[in-house]
């Protein structure tokens, strides 16, 4: 697991502006994470992206309009930017200052570094991904 975190920590340095990233299950544990501020609780956004990700993909299934790349929620201060990995069975939460980061080079440097991440992510198998989500509903 140590790989993955120094590839997580690749990614925070190459995004100005980043507050924190990390690599989390669709059972909304996190494997790995990098916080730059340390009032950032990861394990509760963890766990509260891998609900939203949930019901945005619901949403998109009732439309049945496409398969959910990345998530994108945007606050006064913050970009929070979910990711998908893989088969879907992990996503990238990064989490950047808007004042410093720009949205464009985030999600550049996400899609760069999605297929690194991916494949250090250890035992990936017997894992519940989104398309057994689909199946359970």
């Amino acid at each position: 697991m140590g790989s993955l975190s120094a590839v997580l920590n690749e990614l925070v340095a190459a995004i100005p502006g980043t507050i924190a990233a990390g690599v989390v299950g669709l059972d909304g544990l996190g494997l790995a994470h990098v916080i730059k501020k340390p009032d950032v609780d990861m394990e509760i956004a963890n766990a509260q992206f891998a609900l939203i990700l949930k019901l945005v993909q619901r949403s998109i299934d009732q439309l049945t309009i496409d398969k959910i790349e990345d998530n994108l929620i945007t606050t006064q201060n913050l970009y929070i930017l979910t990711f998908f990995l893989g088969e879907g069975l992990h996503f990238l939460n990064i989490i950047a200052d808007k004042k410093t980061a720009s949205l464009g080079n985030i999600r550049l440097i996400a899609h760069r570094f999605a297929a690194k991440i991916d494949k250090e992510i250890p035992g990936r198998k017997g894992q519940i991904g989104m398309s057994d989500f689909k199946k359970k509903r």
